[in-house]
């Protein structure tokens, strides 16, 4: 814990830094743009430079001045005031150098062309997107063609003790007399019932044994446990079965185990019934609505016809082992159960109705521990089945369960695919540094470059969705993010023919991507994090731009410096 604050912390300090010089950069840029337009504001009214010959008329240059002076000097730029009938009108011959409106209206057009050119990026992030969802369903193929090899997900449901019984009851049927009369006639018959009988005591011990398995480039952690099960039953009195209950089949009981993906079984032994050993266990529960596919074995319980308590205790104890893969979960059906769960993974995750009341996680092992009453659940502890909750196809008993989940941390391809999220807003802002550029230098970038370098930054993604597949995600992010770094700052270095803009961008770039990995670190705390960035930034870039060419007079009377116009 305490590393990761510290890693956290300097990512931290290594990010204000960077930001921090991008700002200091551009903070300069803009001071040194406002100081020469105050200069020329103060120097007077807008000039128009000669190019050309004017189409005024104007004496020879090769006479002298009305004035006496001698003429100019031979290829010297002549500036001069011009008439003008309106403030934005050009003279043949000259060029206007600007005007308030048109230096506003021509960088509105251009940030609406920029901006267009960011949302149209969202084409590759999107095609990058779904490239992310194909990689992640083929991955998804593997897992599941490892689990149908391996093992599926366990749930041990049970176990339980059935015993068969005989009920009497009667029918009305219809009888057809000599005389050929029909009359209703009662007559007695026999139906087969199993009373289901739950433990009182329960306890399940299983010690998880995580091995990892690869289909192709994806990998998937599937385990196998030994899993101990025991403790105890009550058998019911004689006085508890039905009134109409003629006999009881005491010798032809058998208990039984649900276990939900019975090809994993890889070994069982015998049930150990008041400490002897019972017959081997047979495939089926007998109760398949109810418990699932599992086994079962016959308990001789002859002897317990009295009705007294004498004997009703029963003992049993089995061992088996299980392959499985995702997770492993067992339903408290005893009056009392406790579940204890460990094994050598270091993040795994409790699930299930209730969670444990202790745990103990580490780096390299866990542990749970399961007290669950029966007063949790919502069915009884003895009942008939295919009746209430006991009913065929009931769900009542595997739908509560406690168990774990040997949960991987967040995957690469979740990983990437909110990277991606946030792709938009990261060419966003890049392209917003390169505008303030062409502002404070009017140095400009032409649409196709403003084109490479969002692209460039859409690469990042597909660079870290292919090197991640193979190499751990820390450093496919940061060799993605040096790919990155270099092509833009070096491109933008090249276009602006300034070694300081391209090592700007770097310095943004460099912050962006420290960001973006803290993002993708912190999930609990991404939005908030996201979300200061945006107001930060909107913030600063409010405070750069609140002097621009055209603002308002200032607050005191006092008027912000303006252009003669010609």
């Amino acid at each position: 814990m305490i590393a990761e604050i510290g890693i956290v912390i300097v990512m931290a300090v290594v990010f204000l830094a960077g930001l921090g010089f991008a700002v200091f950069g551009a903070a300069v840029f803009l001071r040194r743009l406002l100081q020469r337009k105050t200069t020329e504001e103060a120097e007077g009214s807008p000039r128009y430079m000669e190019t050309e010959k004017p189409a005024v008329r104007v004496a020879d240059e090769a006479q002298n001045q009305p004035d006496g002076s001698a003429p100019p000097a031979r290829g010297a730029r002549r500036i001069f005031s011009a008439p003008s009938t309106s403030k934005d009108s050009v003279f043949s011959g000259a060029s206007f150098v600007t005007s308030k409106g048109t230096v506003m209206d021509k960088l509105f057009v251009r940030c609406l062309i920029v901006a267009a050119l960011t949302l149209l990026l969202l084409i590759p992030l999107a095609f990058i997107n779904d490239m992310v969802h194909e990689r992640s369903s083929l991955r998804r193929k593997a897992i599941a063609d490892i689990a149908s090899l391996w093992g599926a997900s366990q749930t041990i449901t049970g176990p339980a003790l059935v015993i068969p019984y005989l009920r009497e009851y009667t029918v009305l049927e219809n009888v057809t007399g000599d005389d050929g009369k029909t009359r209703s006639e009662k007559r007695k018959a026999i139906a087969q019932e199993y009373r289901v009988v739950l433990p009182t005591e329960l306890n399940f011990t299983a010690d998880l044994k995580p091995q990892v398995r690869s289909r192709g480039i994806y990998d998937y952690v599937v385990y196998t446990s030994p899993i101990q099960v025991a403790g105890q039953f009550s058998l019911p009195l004689r006085d508890s079965f039905e009134e109409s209950a003629i006999r009881i089949e005491w010798e032809k009981s058998w208990f039984t185990l649900g276990i939900s993906d019975l090809r994993a079984i890889t070994g069982v032994e015998k049930l150990q019934w008041n400490g002897k050993p019972s017959a081997p266990f047979s495939p089926g529960t007998k109760l398949k609505g109810l418990l699932g596919p599992g086994f079962h074995t016959l308990v001789d319980l002859s002897g317990l016809e009295k009705n007294d308590a004498n004997g009703r205790t029963q003992t049993f104890s089995l061992s088996l082992t299980l392959n499985g893969s995702g997770s492993l979960h067992f339903t408290p059906v005893g009056e009392n159960t406790r579940i204890t769960v460990s094994g050598n993974w270091p993040h795994p995750r409790f699930e299930g109705s209730i969670l444990p009341v202790t745990r103990k996680i580490t780096t390299e092992n866990f542990s749970g521990e399961w007290k669950i009453p029966h007063l949790s659940r919502t069915y009884p502890q003895t009942g008939i089945f295919g009746k209430d909750d006991f009913s065929d196809n009931s769900r009542s008993i595997s739908s509560f369960t406690a168990g774990v989940n040997l949960f991987e941390a967040v995957s690469l391809y979740t990983q990437v695919d909110r990277a991606v999220k946030y792709g938009i807003l990261f060419i966003g802002l890049t392209f917003v540094a390169l505008l303030s550029f062409e502002l404070i230098t009017k140095a400009r970038l032409h649409y196709l470059q403003y084109g490479l370098v969002g692209i460039a930054m859409a690469l990042f993604y597909l660079v870290l969705l292919s090197l991640a597949e193979h190499t751990p995600f820390i450093l496919a992010f940061c060799l993605a993010s040096l790919i990155s770094i270099a092509m833009n700052s070096l491109y933008i270095m090249a276009a602006f023919r300034s070694k300081n803009k391209g090592l700007l961008v770097a310095g943004l770039l460099i912050a962006l991507y420290l960001l973006l990995y803290a993002l993708l670190q912190m999930e609990e705390y991404a939005l908030l994090l996201g979300t200061c960035m945006v107001v930060v930034v909107i913030a600063m870039l409010m405070f750069l731009t609140r002097h621009l060419p055209g603002s308002p007079p200032h607050a005191g009377g006092e008027k912000a410096p303006e252009t003669a116009e010609a």
